[in-house]
């Protein structure tokens, strides 16, 4: 382990870096079910510790080239979502709002399908659930995550990135997949377009000067997008949500007791989720409904914004999943917002959308 202090540009590696190999090293000794050598443990605490009394000298002195991201905080959260529609890219806008909203790594997000999102935990938000995560490969204890429409803020607004998303790339979903952000290709693909399209966001000057106000130079990583979404909830209010629903919504591990004895709760995660959406806990608008219909898809104006909308989703999904319901409210935020989306596909003439059948779908709905 000695010999990974230097690195080939001459700098030393982090102290992160180095446990890392010590973390490993018990993570295969757990999967083999073997027994470590009798004094690993006592010589390795007393190596970490001197570990880390000289990497935080060598720090100091400029010596360590440490390489973990910087947190992205709220305030740059949504200048980047801002710089997606600018750049026209809605599935970085989309990818980011529901990475930030789950609290999740950029991989989390990326196999998500029809499959993972519901109405089903309540009526005023829509629910996401991973398959798997990275504690828990069984899927057993993966946790609902209650996401919440932000009718003040658009730009921020997962309903109405979603809804816009799905329906400007409706035609991609007439497949067997369901997956929502993976066009073609492997799992990862789309957490690999994701990180691409999001390093080249940031290319301009302009925006490099940004986010230099926040994040160190070459300290800046997808990753952190989660690490943000987590310093804000529990930072930007006096009454932040429950420690144990912001650790089951990243599905962080309590402990091994703690884990057996808290579990989740639909109360602290709706607070939580609402947190997430940007709403503000300490004001009376908290508590704002989303944007929703009256009636449902039995109206026949409704009913026939839905299947302009969304048509082929409904056809070839709806009676394998519980995806109209969320499509549902999807479109509300979309006519809410109709002022904010009309404006975009208006000043951007050249964007790669196909906004007729929403002009349709609200011309149903409005006149």
């Amino acid at each position: 382990m000695s010999a990974t202090k230097i690195k080939p540009n001459g700098k030393e590696y982090s102290y992160d870096h180095i446990r890392k190999y010590h973390d490993a090293i018990l993570y295969c000794y757990g999967i083999a079910k073997l027994p470590l050598p009798p004094t690993y443990r006592s010589s390795m605490k007393s190596y970490l510790e001197n570990m880390k009394k000289e990497k935080a000298s060598e720090k100091s002195g400029g010596k360590t080239d440490e390489q973990e991201a910087d947190q992205i905080p709220f305030v740059l959260y949504k200048d980047i979502c801002q710089w997606s529609l600018e750049s026209k890219n809605l599935m970085l806008w989309t990818y980011t709002i529901t990475q930030w909203n789950c609290m999740a790594r950029s991989c989390n997000i990326a196999p998500l399908g029809f499959r993972n999102i519901s109405r089903k935990e309540a009526n005023d938000s829509i629910t996401i659930q991973y398959e798997i995560n990275k504690q828990d490969q069984t899927g057993v204890n993966t946790t609902p995550k209650n996401c919440y429409a932000n009718p003040f803020e658009p730009a921020i607004c997962i309903m109405l990135a979603l809804g816009c998303y799905l329906c400007v790339n409706v035609v991609m979903f007439d497949r067997e997949s369901d997956s929502i952000f993976r066009k073609s290709g492997k799992d990862k693909s789309a957490s690999d377009t994701y990180c691409k399209a999001l390093n080249e966001l940031i290319l301009s000057a302009s925006r490099k000067e940004v986010i230099l106000q926040y994040i160190r130079d070459g300290h800046f990583h997808a990753h952190e997008t989660r690490k943000g979404a987590a310093t804000f909830v529990t930072t930007a209010t006096m009454e932040p949500p429950p420690m144990p629903s912001i650790l089951m919504r990243g599905e962080w591990s309590l402990g091994k007791v703690l884990d057996l004895y808290w579990k989740w709760s639909a109360l602290g995660d709706c607070y939580l989720g609402r947190c997430l959406s940007g709403l503000d806990p300490d004001s009376e608008d908290f508590a704002a409904l989303p944007p929703h219909f009256k009636e449902g898809i039995e109206n026949k104006y409704i009913k026939e914004a839905m299947e302009l909308c969304f048509g082929t989703i409904l056809e070839s999904w709806s009676g394998k999943c519980s995806i109209q319901g969320v499509l549902l409210l999807c479109l509300a935020s979309m006519v809410h917002h109709r002022v904010f989306c009309l404006v975009l596909w208006a000043t951007t003439q050249d964007i790669p959308f196909r906004p007729s059948q929403y002009y349709n779908a609200l011309n149903c709905l409005t006149n």
